[in-house]
């Protein structure tokens, strides 16, 4: 639970490549953490990331705190 919340937020504030995330979210693969998040959250970790950049901007500073509080919601 906990990698997935972090990744969640990582997919919304950065624009680190898939294997990094899952490196720095502590998965020991690309693919073991893109099986691992489709089955959390029943969509890809791109699908996620493209449906979140419709709410939230890449990289907006003043909102961090409030975008990670979002997606612990979802």
């Amino acid at each position: 639970q906990y990698r997935i919340t972090e990744a969640k937020r990582e997919l919304v504030s950065s624009d680190l490549p898939l294997d990094e995330l899952a490196a720095k979210c502590g998965f020991s693969s690309q693919s073991y953490f893109s099986c691992a998040f489709k089955r959390r959250m029943e969509q890809t970790p791109r699908e996620y990331a493209r449906r979140m950049a419709e709410f939230f901007p890449l990289h907006d500073a003043h909102n961090c705190d409030r975008i990670y509080e979002e997606i612990v919601k979802l």
